[in-house]
């Protein structure tokens, strides 16, 4: 015969085990870590989140990083203020975006439009993670050369490098803050400085050869 004490409910078992982590928990743990292993797992989760979309960002093209970091060395005080006026007008437009789309579907437009002006107004904060990935490229970049890597370090190595050091960075409050602004700020004006220098570029060009033929 069984003993009455082998009849335990499997809940009861249960009970004594691992508690299951749910969806929830795990997105506490990234955003609000609170105990060293919670920040130890988000501290590792935003580092190689950063080297992933470096890693997208590099494949794409490693010589229009090169332009970027020169651009920002060269002239950073400019590039920063325009930066953050693209941010500003990014912000401003992003918030008439979301409105609009708010409005059109409460007054009865079709779903798409609806959609469309969604989708759009995601560029903006895929913008600030590709200008954010890009200054994390640079500011590897730099502390590469400080430590004696040559003129033009490896946009691997600086990746990585500037990836762990900004994340540990961004552990610090007040300080935090400045990075994120900083560096958003003057990869965006890099980015914008390049294109309209590159649109200046391609709008010479059939000038000339008008003006040749």
């Amino acid at each position: 015969m069984l003993h009455p004490d082998t009849l335990t409910p499997p809940t009861t078992l249960r009970s004594h085990g691992p508690a299951a982590v749910g969806p929830s928990d795990l997105e506490t743990a990234v955003t609000n870590p609170t105990t060293p292993e919670e920040l130890a797992f988000a501290f590792g989760l935003y580092v190689l989140g950063t080297i992933a979309i470096g890693a997208v960002v590099l494949a794409v093209s490693q010589s229009s990083v090169r332009r970027l970091e020169a651009r920002i060395v060269e002239r950073p005080v400019p590039t920063g203020v325009i930066g953050i006026g693209v941010l500003v007008g990014g912000g401003v437009a992003l918030a008439v975006v979301t409105a609009t789309a708010s409005f059109l579907v409460a007054a009865g437009a079709p779903a798409p439009v609806g959609t469309g002006l969604e989708a759009l107004a995601l560029a903006f904060p895929i913008g600030l993670t590709v200008a954010n990935t890009v200054g994390v490229i640079v500011f590897g970049s730099r502390l590469l050369r400080r430590v004696g890597r040559g003129p033009k370090p490896n946009l691997w190595l600086a990746l990585a490098v500037g990836a762990i050091t900004v994340n540990v960075l961004y552990l610090i409050p007040v300080v935090n803050v400045s990075i994120v602004v900083g560096l958003v700020a003057v990869a965006t004006g890099a980015i914008a400085g390049q294109w309209w220098h590159d649109r200046g570029e391609a709008d010479s060009e059939p000038r000339e050869r008008s003006a040749d033929g």
